[in-house]
């Protein structure tokens, strides 16, 4: 009967952890002031020369290059025999450990 109440404590010890974990990462999450405000407000004045003209970013003049592949492309066999080996290896470890 102990043991019973014991496991209902730690259970419930589990229980209250999380949720309070929980509750602190919402709380702040609620707030209604924008944290990031001032640094929008100070980054739109920096953006004007000294007679009041704005200041535009520079832009690229092409959209890139498309129609080179990416570097994965090359090694999307390799990475999935790799996925396929670690999954088997895994499974061939726990296999072992429960038979001795």
């Amino acid at each position: 009967m102990i043991y019973i109440f014991a496991y209902i404590m730690l259970l419930m010890r589990k229980f209250v952890s999380v949720f309070m974990l929980l509750f602190y990462l919402a709380v702040p999450a609620q707030q209604e002031t924008n944290p990031f405000a001032a640094a929008e407000n100070e980054s739109n004045e920096t953006g004007t020369k000294d007679n009041g003209q704005k200041i535009e970013p520079p832009t690229a003049n092409s959209v890139g290059n498309p129609a080179d592949p990416t570097p994965v492309d090359d090694y999307l066999p390799l990475l999935l025999l790799t996925g396929v080996g670690i999954i088997v290896y895994t499974t061939y470890r726990k296999k072992q450990m429960t038979k001795s």
